[in-house]
């Protein structure tokens, strides 16, 4: 996994379209060109499209839309791809609606270091976001050193709000969950659920 620091980038995407012009199945192609994919039908009229290479491609279909949802490392693999303005071009080819998108910002700064000063910044527990006052909730694992690791939630981690913010340890999250060691990383990673546009998207910063 290649990281690029300090650099914003999209995380995910959730893109909506009418059902008559949405362009899913041509973006099921370019990603099938990208890396092979393996599907399976959730029901529902739901369909999960998830790449050998890592990465997921969910596809809910109703009578007037369909709502695509694209995973972070599915986006780096199009990024990366000599298919990228292609798949630009795609997402822009319809009216559309962004009912989520994350953006993400990574550092070269241990997650212990980042958990302690988060905590020395707000010793309250307590931080503005987006004009109003949220309380922080921390979910940590303590690791072999006694040292405090996980994730920091601006807010409640079942928060439905329209902006929600997460700091967390990236290369911890790499070994629990993929079992894969990358440089120490901090990820900063912000989601928001109304309002965004595929300009947002492609030039996050």
């Amino acid at each position: 996994m290649t990281i690029s620091y300090l650099k914003p980038f999209a995380d995910w995407l959730s893109i909506s379209y009418p059902t008559s012009l949405s362009p899913h199945l041509d973006i099921v192609s370019l990603f099938t060109t990208i890396s092979p994919l393996d599907y399976t039908d959730l029901g529902g009229a739901k369909e999960l499209y998830k790449s050998t290479s890592g990465g997921s491609l969910f596809i809910t279909s109703k009578d007037s839309y369909v709502n695509l949802s694209i995973s972070g490392l599915l986006l780096s693999q199009a990024r990366d791809s000599e298919h990228y303005r292609t798949f630009l071009e795609l997402l822009a080819s319809a009216p559309y609606n962004i009912t989520r998108l994350d953006v993400a910002y990574d550092t070269p700064l241990a997650g212990p270091l980042s958990i302690q000063r988060i905590r020395g910044i707000y010793p309250t527990g307590h931080a503005q976001v987006a004009t109003r006052q949220r309380q922080l909730q921390y979910i940590l694992n303590q690791l072999n050193d006694g040292t405090d690791t996980g994730t920091v939630y601006f807010q409640n981690n079942k928060y439905k709000g329209t902006i929600k913010l997460r700091v967390y340890d990236k290369a911890h999250q790499m070994i629990q969950e993929h079992s894969t060691a990358i440089n120490p990383t901090t990820r900063y990673e912000l989601s928001v659920c109304r309002g965004a546009s595929l300009s947002d998207f492609e030039n996050p910063a």
